[in-house]
């Protein structure tokens, strides 16, 4: 089956869709619809952050200085897997930072990727990824823990 891709990812084809029930251990419907669809995610952007965040971990990089980078390098955006990262250091330090790749949409409209899009459009696409200092994040908090 040959795979076709837009400016968005791959399009994926009904018959795709109802062939991948094997991956869900049997079949799935055959779809009212024969729509064709268009998958994007942060995933697919180039520069991988994960790899330099581990190694300064591994490095023995403290909680405050750790985030700090990790908001340096994802001015851009996150561009790895999406994790809730929770550090603690033996200078007592603690943090927690959210890190996944979330889309910056030129439409701002609330909840607008919870749906399907209209793919004729450019006015739904991203417009890169928000930038890792705008992801929920906490350092010290007051109460002690996280």
């Amino acid at each position: 089956m040959p795979v076709r891709f837009t400016h968005r990812g791959p399009i994926f084809v009904p018959e795709l869709m109802t062939g991948a029930g094997v991956l869900f251990g049997g079949v799935l419907p055959e779809p009212k619809f024969k729509n064709y669809y268009s998958h994007m995610w942060g995933g697919m952007f180039p520069g991988e952050n994960f790899i330099s965040l581990i190694v300064d971990i591994a490095d023995g990089l403290g909680v405050k200085e750790l985030m700090e980078k990790a908001e340096l390098e994802g001015e851009n955006g996150y561009r790895s897997i999406p994790m809730n990262l929770v550090l603690a250091d033996n200078s007592g330090d603690i943090g927690y930072m959210m890190l996944a790749p979330f889309p910056n949409r030129i439409d701002k409209t609330p909840f607008i990727g919870n749906r399907v899009l209209n793919g004729e459009t450019t006015a739904y696409d991203w417009d890169g990824l928000v930038p890792v200092s705008r992801l929920p994040k906490s350092f010290n908090p007051e109460k002690g823990f996280i």
